[in-house]
């Protein structure tokens, strides 16, 4: 979005963030202007230049002093004039800055308008029962007319929108490394498990014996890295059953070649921020592997070893998902928090437990908060309603794969070890036990 007003002086084009107005617009109905401030805020905010006009030119100097009525100046009435209409025949009421410049090239005056925060914004007449919903596109700024279009309107903002939080443990042995991990709930395994255990096996091994030399200081690393791509690995499985599902559902509707595309792990960008101890990136990224995505998808990986996070980002033109891999933490031990530690006090006392288990065992516990947002669609509908399902399909895989919570819950004798009373009161007893003795 553009920070100033530089570039109208200088006859770039509109964009989707700006729109140039003659000063002559200013005579009309003030539907005719303010339909312009309504669809910058129902989109992604941006700025009206009046005093320039569709084509480049300028309308000239003093531009405004037509408009003067008594003491005050013509500016200060258009001023006015936009913020009565801002305030009284909008609603919500949108609340812009105007600044005046007065350049070599002619007399502007730009109004910065913010990017809606909650409902939409509409034009209102007769006391509010008559409302008019207006867009800035690509191709000007247009009424929304359509059940679906004023659905968007309502549903989505183009802010993104945390739509769920998974915890992940995963224990290590160091004495089986590079062996997979585990969450041992005897004949029960959680299916992230399995993508980090293909990505270890694709580890060189001259790494690994590095990683077994200097555990507590790479063997984090190894984890905390690869967690994307085993991520990304589930999801290129996750997706292509996705995909299958959707063809049975639409039957001859769905033209693959024409909607989805398959984007290799090698296609796949990577914004690395940090360089981290020791690289396993390279050849992870060069799998053969791929990920279905509709026509037009990219994406991208980053990661910040300084702020200890890692992301996916998979966009196009009509959606947005982020996955960041969060709070991420590695130690010796199960960890207090690990359900796994409930589950040993069972069978030997706590404190020899546990001293065995700092011996060979190391955990990395982490959180991934999935985020979504989507863009008006101005190809139409149908392609919005196929990314819709799509995100959705991805938001299925990170619950149904990757949150504890949810694998816990399907189990109620887990549950129960994991609910937080019965950890407090089994902790408690086995205290008291030790005391005893």
């Amino acid at each position: 979005m553009p920070e100033d007003i530089s570039s109208a002086k200088h006859g770039n084009d509109e964009s989707i963030y700006e729109e140039w107005k003659s000063v002559d617009k200013l005579d009309g109905e003030p539907e005719e202007w303010g339909k312009y401030i309504v669809g910058l805020a129902n989109r992604y905010g941006g700025k009206v230049i009046f005093g320039k006009k569709d084509n480049g030119d300028f309308d000239g100097k003093g531009i405004f002093d037509r408009f003067a009525n008594g003491s005050k100046s013509g500016l200060d009435k258009v001023k006015e004039k936009i913020e009565n209409f801002c305030s009284d025949k909008i609603s919500p009421p949108i609340r812009c800055v105007m600044e005046f410049d007065e350049g070599d090239f002619g007399d502007i005056l730009t109004i910065t308008v913010p990017k809606r925060s909650g409902i939409p914004h509409a034009i209102v007449k007769q006391d509010k029962q008559w409302r008019k919903y207006y867009i800035k596109t690509n191709h000007g700024c247009i009424p929304i007319k359509n059940d679906k279009s004023i659905e968007w309107l309502f549903a989505f903002n183009n802010e993104s929108k945390v739509i769920s939080r998974s915890k992940v443990f995963i224990n290590i042995n160091e004495e089986l490394l590079p062996f997979l991990p585990s969450v041992e709930f005897k004949h029960y395994r959680i299916r992230y498990l399995d993508w980090y255990g293909m990505m270890v096996e694709r580890i060189e091994k001259n790494k690994m014996n590095e990683i077994k030399q200097n555990y507590l200081m790479l063997a984090g690393d190894l984890y905390q890295q690869i967690s994307v791509y085993a991520c990304l690995y589930g999801m290129s499985w996750g997706l292509s059953e996705y995909i299958k599902d959707l063809a049975l559902r639409k039957g001859s509707q769905l033209k693959y070649d024409q909607d989805y595309t398959a984007i290799p792990f090698s296609e796949i960008k990577m914004q690395k921020m940090d360089e981290p101890k020791i690289g396993y990136s390279l050849e992870l990224a060069h799998m053969d592997e791929h990920i279905i995505a509709p026509i037009g998808t990219t994406i991208e990986l980053g990661s910040s070893l300084g702020n200890n996070i890692d992301l996916i980002v998979i966009h196009n033109d009509l959606f947005s998902v982020k996955i960041t891999f969060a709070q991420k933490v590695f130690g010796r031990g199960l960890g207090f928090e690990n359900p796994n530690m409930y589950l040993h006090f069972t069978t030997k006392e706590l404190s020899s437990r546990l001293e065995e288990l700092d011996q060979k065992v190391s955990y990395l516990r982490m959180e991934l908060i999935l985020e979504k947002a989507f863009d008006f669609p101005e190809k139409g509908q149908a392609k919005l309603d196929d990314c819709i399902n799509y995100v959705d399909s991805l938001s299925q895989y990170i619950n149904t794969d990757w949150d504890f919570d949810n694998h816990i819950k399907n189990f109620p004798t887990f549950y129960k070890l994991y609910n937080i009373e019965h950890k407090i009161d089994r902790l408690y007893e086995m205290m008291s036990i030790q005391r005893e003795k």
